[in-house]
């Protein structure tokens, strides 16, 4: 199972999951909901601060790059096996 197990994971990286994939969907997500984050902060400001929900739109960004990064590394140790 190893093999094939590996075999979906580079599939995944090179179809869906490839760098320029996800970056062109959070780029798209991100530009359509900014400015409701920051209208929403601006008329009431118990709503989530513009700056936080920045904060954790960069923090998908590395955790989307860290499990890729993953991925390569499983890749690797299982071909290796």
């Amino acid at each position: 199972y190893r093999s094939e197990y590996a075999q979906a994971l580079q599939r995944l990286l090179d179809g869906p999951y490839t760098d320029k994939n996800i970056t062109a969907l959070l780029d798209q997500w991100e530009a359509q909901i900014a400015d409701v984050v920051e209208e929403a902060y601006t008329t009431d400001n118990e709503h989530l601060r513009p700056s936080a929900w920045q904060a954790s739109v960069d923090s998908l960004r590395e955790t989307v790059a860290h499990r890729r990064y993953l991925m390569k590394e499983l890749i690797s140790s299982m071909g290796s096996q």
